[in-house]
């Protein structure tokens, strides 16, 4: 489900106000033109940020590489008048994007990213907020945006809460190209740190993801033939859908999935994004996407739907393999009609995090699924998982039903 936080983060990250308007009016209007003129610098690199202060304006190029693999265009573009009027930009040919203004509005722009990344760090640390995040308890960031410390109860913390440092680093580079610094000398790092200890559990900087995202280069090949050897089933129930693997691979994969939902016409009711983070290899493993809603959070009947995966080598993302074969799993039908499970752990290891799901079938039909998180499992530990539910709210029947390990995490690897 997406947070208001992420949102905000997400507008701080495309320029928030100035570019894009998030959360106000924004107008289509070009106050800027289409130009033949090119962003290159003396070295013949168009790809630096340059800036020119004059004693009452600022004029600022944006790289192509900012705005993705495409470059700026008209569409992705738009401005605020009301809030930036005397702001004009041009889309050069290249793709980068010249932005002029006075010197104030390029200071009330600074100022106020700074406040929608404080406002989003409000949701996430707020106990009342939708969008809290449990192990989150203070967010913090230097004067120029190249370093945030997430301080975290160690106890809350998982490995999925690294995630949201990808936030972090773009809005990070952004806030920096946009005060001048060259696009070679961006660097962003976010520290998550233990509030009892004040030590640094994990790190996470530009390099670290220029380097995975280097190391998933060409992988499109490589996700074809990883995928040939994973056999899968979609089952659609009120509430979404469920897709199980079977993964043939001598390697541990992540899989992608996108889902797109229609109506009995043919159109698009909504679309959603999972990611099964580490399928184990010659293992099984789940993905579920929630179905479509109303404005009200109310579930939507759909006619169809449509899934596209991509898959990648698991080491990319995880250090640790998935250890699901080295684990024996008892279970049976709980008192409150879902399944209560006991887990034996012959890794020989402690586990940190066991990541689980539990899909329920009638028939050969799925009729629902429940998630759940296992912190710290030494030689065993059990689990319930809550039965499954309708669009209403009302207990499902099944007669079957299956549990899958999508992952195994140890810290201290």
């Amino acid at each position: 489900m997406k947070s208001k936080a992420f949102h905000l983060l997400l507008c701080a990250i495309v320029g928030i106000s100035m570019i894009s308007g998030c959360g106000g009016q924004s107008t289509s209007t070009n106050t800027g033109s289409e130009s033949n003129a090119s962003s290159d610098t003396a070295d013949g690199s168009n790809e630096s940020i340059s800036v020119d202060k004059n004693i009452l304006s600022v004029e600022i190029t944006i790289p192509a590489s900012m705005y993705g693999e495409e470059g700026a265009n008209e569409e992705s573009l738009e401005i605020d008048k009301d809030a930036y009027p005397d702001l004009e930009y041009t889309i050069n040919d290249d793709g980068s994007v010249t932005y002029k203004m006075s010197k104030s509005t390029h200071q009330k722009f600074l100022d106020e990213l700074k406040a929608s990344l404080d406002e989003g760090f409000q949701e996430l640390t707020d106990q009342e907020s939708d969008s809290y995040v449990a192990s989150f308890t203070e967010i913090s960031y230097n004067d120029d945006l190249s370093v945030f410390n997430v301080i975290v109860d160690p106890e809350a913390y998982t490995s999925w809460d690294t995630l949201y440092a990808l936030s972090l680093e773009i809005a990070g580079m952004y806030y920096q190209a946009f005060t001048g610094v060259d696009s070679d000398d961006l660097f962003v790092e976010v520290n998550f740190i233990n509030e009892t200890t004040n030590e640094i559990i994990d790190t996470i900087n530009t390099d670290s993801l220029q380097e995975a995202s280097e190391s998933l280069s060409g992988s499109e090949t490589t996700s074809n033939e990883l995928m040939e050897n994973i056999s899968f089933h979609e089952y659609g129930f009120e509430t979404g859908v469920v897709s199980t693997f079977e993964n043939n691979n001598d390697e541990d994969v992540t899989i992608h999935g996108n889902i797109t939902y229609y109506d009995s016409s043919g159109n698009m009711l909504s679309s959603e994004t999972a990611i099964l983070w580490d399928c184990a290899k010659n293992g099984t493993g789940s993905l579920a996407f929630q179905g479509p809603l109303d404005a009200d959070y109310n579930y939507v009947a759909f006619d169809s739907f449509d899934v596209s995966y991509t898959v990648e080598d698991a080491s990319t993302n995880f250090s640790v393999e998935n250890l699901q074969n080295q684990i024996d799993v008892k279970s049976n039908p709980g008192s409150d009609g879902g399944v209560t499970a006991m887990l034996t752990n012959n890794t020989g290891n402690t586990l940190d995090e066991i990541d689980l799901m539990c899909v329920y079938f009638s028939g050969s039909e799925a009729v629902g699924y429940t998630s759940e998180f296992i912190w710290t499992c030494g030689e065993t530990a059990s689990v319930s998982f809550a039965p499954p539910m309708n669009a209403n709210w009302e207990a499902v029947s099944y007669d079957n039903y299956e549990i899958f390990i999508n992952s195994t995490i140890i810290y201290s690897e």
